[in-house]
């Protein structure tokens, strides 16, 4: 027992798995502690069992599947078109001075600018159907991201810099070996944090023309009209899309960053 409570110590993977899967029993425990002795009225918190059986009912009157593929297809775009924007421009701030001054004080500030009050402005520019949301979702992501990927260039060592200056490459050269590869395979990580905001987002992009549907829409339709435990089944369903494709990242990030587990391993 000492062990498992060293500061910074660590577990086997067969006891980090069994602590983990403890956790989510303990949690349903609880969960249904709470519900069975009416210790919380199941308007706020619904059983577990109502919430299991939702997801076979939603599956067939709410096309659950489809939905969350459609959620899926707005956050995978709204991710990678603000990947594409951030990653260059933040190596371009994190490099050179003169960029940095000029921008990196204005993005700071835009970060604080309330996302969802903004909806309407990405009507009026982008109209309501699938572009809107994707432009929406990218938004909020760029402005998390970009400072992520300034801090990732000012990581790199100055004696890699010092030794491209030594060997007399031009500024190119050292962009091309030395920022270029450190700064993209450690963005990954990046990218499967913001990626987590994009799905904070969902909810407001997918109102706007709820019509076309998405798991954040079927989530506050269900709630708006009492559907309690249909809200807390999309809901899961969000956080299983979440967790599964930060599994998928973090498996990307260790084969692109082998260097970076090098020692661990």
């Amino acid at each position: 027992m000492i062990d498992l409570f060293a500061i910074r110590g660590e577990i086997s993977r067969k006891t980090d798995v069994f602590i983990f899967l403890l956790g989510i029993v303990v949690m349903i425990l609880i969960w249904q502690v709470l519900t069975s002795f009416g210790l919380v009225h199941p308007g706020i918190l619904p059983p577990p069992g109502s919430v299991l059986t939702s997801f076979v009912k939603m599956h067939f009157e709410e096309a659950l599947v489809r939905n969350a593929v459609y959620s899926i297809k707005l956050n995978v775009l709204g991710v990678l078109e603000a990947s594409i924007m951030a990653i260059p421009l933040g190596m371009i701030i994190g490099m050179f001075s003169v960029a940095r001054s000029f921008a990196s004080r204005h993005m700071d500030a835009i970060r604080f600018l309330p996302m969802t009050a903004l909806t309407g402005l990405f009507i009026g520019w982008f109209g309501i159907d699938d572009n809107m949301k994707i432009q929406f979702l990218a938004f909020a992501i760029f402005f998390y991201l970009l400072p992520m990927i300034v801090a990732r260039v000012d990581e790199v060592n100055d004696i890699y810099l010092q030794t491209m200056h030594t060997l007399g490459a031009t500024k190119w050269q050292t962009v091309r070996h030395v920022f270029i590869p450190y700064v993209l395979p450690l963005s990954i990580r990046d990218i499967r944090l913001t990626s987590a905001i994009s799905w904070t987002y969902i909810v407001a992009a997918e109102m706007v023309n709820a019509s076309s549907g998405g798991i954040g829409a079927v989530a506050f339709m269900a709630g708006r009209v009492g559907k309690v435990a249909n809200a807390f089944c999309a809901i899961f369903v969000i956080i299983f899309i979440g967790v599964a494709s930060d599994w998928i990242l973090t498996r990307l990030e260790k084969k692109v960053c082998k260097f970076k587990y090098a020692n661990k391993s």
